[in-house]
C-alpha cells in the first residue's frame, strides 16, 4: 500500500553577513509508505556543480544508524521508528543537520542535499516535515 503525501520542503538559507558564500540546500519529502517494518530515508548528495559526493557520512544522531554515500552520491538508511536529528558530513564541505526527522515504521522519506564548498560551518535545518 502506498500513500503519497504531497508534502515538499525545500530550504535555502543565505546570510547577509556571508556575502558571495553559498549555503547548502536541502530538499526533503515524506513520500508515503512501503512494505517493511523499518523506516527508509534515501537520497543523494551532490556539490554545487552537480557532481556526486561519494563517501559522505549520513548519520541519525544518538543512534547506531549511519551509512556512506556510494560513488554516485546515493544512500539508503533504514531505521526503527523514532525522532532523530540527521547529520550530513563531508570533509571540506559545509555540514548539515536536519533536526526533528520523524521516522515511522513502514515510512519512506527522500532527501536531496547540495553541499557547499564555500562554507566550513554547520547549517542547521529545523522542523523537518512530518
Amino acid at each position: 500500500m502506498k500513500i503519497i503525501i504531497g508534502f515538499f520542503l525545500t530550504l535555502l538559507f543565505s546570510f547577509g553577513c556571508m556575502k558571495n558564500k553559498k549555503n547548502s540546500i536541502v530538499s526533503f519529502q515524506y513520500q508515503g509508505y512501503g512494505d517493511t517494518l523499518f523506516a527508509l530515508l534515501y537520497g543523494k548528495v551532490i556539490d554545487f556543480e552537480n557532481h556526486p559526493l561519494r563517501s559522505t557520512k549520513i548519520e541519525l544522531l544518538n543512534s547506531n544508524y549511519k551509512t556512506l554515500t556510494d560513488s554516485l552520491g546515493y544512500f539508503e538508511l533504514y531505521s526503527s521508528g523514532a525522532k532523530y536529528d540527521v547529520s550530513i558530513f563531508k570533509q571540506a564541505f559545509q555540514s548539515v543537520i536536519i533536526k526533528g526527522y520523524e521516522s515511522r515504521s513502514d515510512q519512506v522519506s527522500h532527501v536531496e542535499i547540495k553541499l557547499s564548498s564555500d562554507r566550513n560551518d554547520t547549517l542547521i535545518v529545523s522542523g523537518a516535515p512530518h
